[in-house]
């Protein structure tokens, strides 16, 4: 499954048409999913457009890395560690 998406598709496909299913599915996705955590005050009012697109940009990426890791499981969890520290970046900080 993974090579088929993450290796094979682009090179039939090309990076055009792979970016345009990307963004009509995945990258709408994450720009609905900002646009509630910022509707529920989970993160601050930003652009939503930059984010979204460096948010999808890095889970492509992290995908990509688990792919070609010898280890998949270990690469996956270090993976998933990092994108929960960089979306905490966006969180609103709490009052004490």
């Amino acid at each position: 499954m993974q090579r088929i998406t993450l290796l094979d598709a682009p090179s039939v496909l090309g990076w055009e048409r792979m970016r345009e299913i990307g963004s009509r599915y995945c990258l709408q996705l994450v720009k609905k999913g900002l646009e509630e955590a910022i509707a529920a005050g989970q993160i601050a009012s930003r652009p939503i457009e930059p984010i979204a697109h460096l948010v999808f940009g890095a889970v492509c990426e992290g995908s990509m890395m688990v792919a070609r890791a010898d280890d998949q499981r270990a690469a996956a969890k270090r993976v998933l560690t990092e994108l929960s520290t960089l979306l905490n970046a966006f969180r609103v900080p709490q009052e004490s």
